[in-house]
């Protein structure tokens, strides 16, 4: 097998690719076909980071913007038990800027929040933050596109090896919540 003369956090890469058609299986593919290429390119020293799905302000694909646009406006967002523990876009930065830094050779990091939730869960969050923050509708129409974050499933990931290796410590969600949903 191709990857076993690497560390064991990159062996999974001999497994089998997640089959399907759905979002889940096809995003998984494109990760693990992503990593192996990079892989196969990379001299020593190589780190893999391996973030979650990532959320704070700016954030280009806006799936926490929708969530909180329908909070904010009072408006039903669909039941949704999917479980992941988002990682805010600053602790993402702040690790990539440590390894930068101070360099770990040959190890692979995953990057994800310390809350795991469901996404019914994190639209609770968001309404008690926005509560706090009196935020208010947004002045345009809520768009008329299906839920960002899927229904079923879930995506957790252990952030245990970056915490012990690299001092690494999420924000809190509402914490980081309150820092991304801005006033209006």
């Amino acid at each position: 097998a191709k990857w076993l003369g690497r560390p064991a956090e990159v062996r999974h890469l001999d497994l089998p690719d997640p089959q399907g058609d759905e979002f889940g299986p096809k995003y998984a593919r494109g990760k693990r076909q992503a990593e192996r290429h990079l892989l196969e390119r990379a001299s020593p020293p190589w780190t893999v980071v391996r973030p979650t799905i990532v959320c704070g302000p700016r954030d280009p694909t806006n799936r926490l913007t929708w969530y909180v646009d329908r909070v904010a406006a009072g408006a039903a967002t669909p039941p949704s038990r999917f479980r992941f523990n988002p990682v805010f876009s600053h602790d993402l930065a702040a690790l990539l800027v440590g390894l930068v830094e101070h360099p770990v050779a040959g190890r692979a990091f995953n990057a994800a929040g310390a809350d795991a939730v469901t996404v019914d869960k994190l639209v609770e969050a968001i309404r008690r933050v926005a509560r706090a923050m009196r935020l208010a509708a947004p002045a345009w129409p809520l768009a008329d596109t299906p839920a960002p974050l899927p229904a079923e499933g879930a995506h957790v990931m252990s952030i245990e090896r970056a915490a012990a290796e690299l001092g690494y410590r999420p924000t809190a969600l509402e914490e980081w919540l309150a820092l991304t949903m801005t006033p209006r």
